[in-house]
């Protein structure tokens, strides 16, 4: 007989309790018959908790599959994927599962996960688009075009223009203040070198 997770508990408790019983008053019957009672409880929960660690590594593989799918036959590199509580509530998952299937295709190479911006689709997926277009490749991009010696905008003025975060903009300027390509002058602004 197959115990639910929720009538286990209960079960074993009791049976422990009868088996406490049991022992003070010396009827080793009734003991024998609750600790078989709590085997089975515990067993049919543990049995029933592997069979949920089962379900929820499949989930994540399915919806894995099916986002690899969705991304390579109907998203261009640099789309935005949906936030990952609407993948959950679409795919009938928790969020723990969708973010397992999100991180599994950000190891393939498929999608990558912007702290505070969201998930984006990557690399080549047989649609047009190319990874460069992601705002900290169009920042640098545009900063190294500009002419020897002028000012940058405000980092402020950067972030309204690209439509990114302030922290964005700051990791551009300061990979490329470390690469040599700007510097700070002593106004705190940044001019290309």
């Amino acid at each position: 007989m197959k115990l639910t997770r929720w009538l286990a508990w209960p079960v074993l408790t009791v049976a422990c309790t009868i088996m406490l019983v049991a022992s003070y008053i010396g009827d080793v019957e009734v003991f024998c018959a609750a600790l078989l009672s709590a085997s089975c409880a515990l067993y049919s929960w543990v049995l029933d908790c592997e069979e949920q660690m089962m379900i929820n590594r499949q989930n994540a593989k399915s919806v894995a599959s099916r986002l690899r799918w969705e991304v390579k036959e109907e998203k261009q590199a640099g789309d935005k994927l949906d936030s990952i509580v609407v993948l959950a509530a679409r795919f009938s998952v928790s969020r723990g599962t969708v973010r397992k299937a999100i991180s599994a295709l950000a190891q393939e190479g498929l999608l990558e996960v912007v702290h505070g911006r969201g998930i984006y689709v990557l690399g080549d997926t047989g649609l047009r688009g190319d990874r460069n277009d992601r705002p900290k490749d169009v920042i640098a991009r545009d900063i190294l075009n500009r002419a020897s010696g002028s000012y940058l905008p405000a980092t402020t003025d950067m972030v309204n223009v690209y439509n990114c975060s302030y922290s964005t903009v700051r990791r551009v300027q300061l990979h490329l203040a470390n690469a040599g390509h700007i510097w700070r002058d002593t106004h705190g602004g940044y001019r290309r070198t």
